[in-house]
């Protein structure tokens, strides 16, 4: 009498499933059944092996075995196959702190499960609230990454057999960019313009002068604008925009206006008397040119 052990899940997901024999040397012969008696192929051994189950459903695998007599001896098993679920999301590759990324979710099979979300920043766990602006659910959201920093965002769900379905997504978040620039309002043609510029950055920074009333076109000025700061001098009178800006590895620009600069007309004042002997108390006509 040959005793067979089949040892198989009750449950299992379809993509996971396997099976394992004991009991016999000899050659066993393997017949997987669905509930509704269809034929499913496998590629069992006599020591069992993963089976590739078709779809979802309850299926029977039976072990068989024939002794020298020629009586068979069998040991059969019910699996419960279960399906896998999936999630997906995709993220742009840059966000600043100050941008709202949509995260739109796809998944399968999903059913009344729900997804939790984590974030990792550069490898540090972080807590939502203190990561993100805005809310995820089941379907995905839209938020702010409030860190600067390698941002991994991961969407989690674990079924009733308590396996985990898991997907992530990485987003560098860059700081947004702040610039303040000060400048001379008012001085005359023969005189220079101071200007100032705070930055939190070292990129290069670009300076744009232009007549306030025509601002595409570039106004012709004297002197140098470092990054920082400068001092240039306008010759023809008017009023003038200066703004400096910087752009990031993104393509982002960021800008900043400083005040209008009103050039003014150096003015000679020269006084016209007539020459003349005057007496204390006379009044005496005075013209200005």
């Amino acid at each position: 009498m040959i005793v067979l052990t089949l040892d198989a899940p009750e449950t299992a997901h379809v993509d996971r499933p396997s099976v394992s024999l004991s009991g016999t040397d000899r050659d066993v012969t393997w017949e997987v059944t669905s509930e509704d008696g269809a034929v499913v192929e496998n590629e069992l051994t006599n020591e069992g092996g993963e089976i590739a189950f078709p779809s979802v459903g309850n299926y029977t695998v039976t072990a068989s075995v024939t002794d020298h007599l020629g009586r068979t001896f069998s040991a059969s098993a019910t699996i419960a196959v279960w399906d896998t679920m999936g999630l997906s999301f995709q993220l742009p590759e840059f966000a600043r702190p100050d941008e709202t990324v949509k995260v739109k979710m796809t998944s399968t099979n999903l059913g009344e499960n729900q997804v939790e979300w984590s974030l990792a920043v550069d490898g540090q766990p972080v807590s939502l609230p203190a990561g993100i602006k805005g809310s995820l659910d089941n379907a995905g959201g839209s938020v702010k990454f409030l860190q600067t920093g390698t941002n991994v965002l991961t969407a989690s769900v674990t079924d009733g057999l308590g396996r985990a379905f898991t997907y992530e997504q990485t987003i560098e978040v860059s700081p947004v960019l702040h610039l303040k620039l000060t400048a001379d309002v008012a001085v005359h043609t023969d005189e220079q313009i101071s200007v100032t510029l705070e930055k939190d950055t070292s990129l290069p920074v670009a300076w744009s002068v232009t007549p306030s009333n025509d601002p595409g076109t570039a106004a012709a000025y004297s002197g140098e604008l470092s990054d920082t700061s400068g001092t240039i001098q306008i010759t023809n009178a008017g009023a003038y925009d200066i703004s400096a800006s910087v752009t990031d590895a993104t393509g982002r620009v960021f800008s900043f206006d400083g005040p209008s600069i009103e050039v003014l007309v150096d003015q000679e004042l020269r006084v016209d008397m007539v020459e003349r002997q005057v007496y204390t108390g006379e009044t005496v006509q005075v013209r200005t040119l």
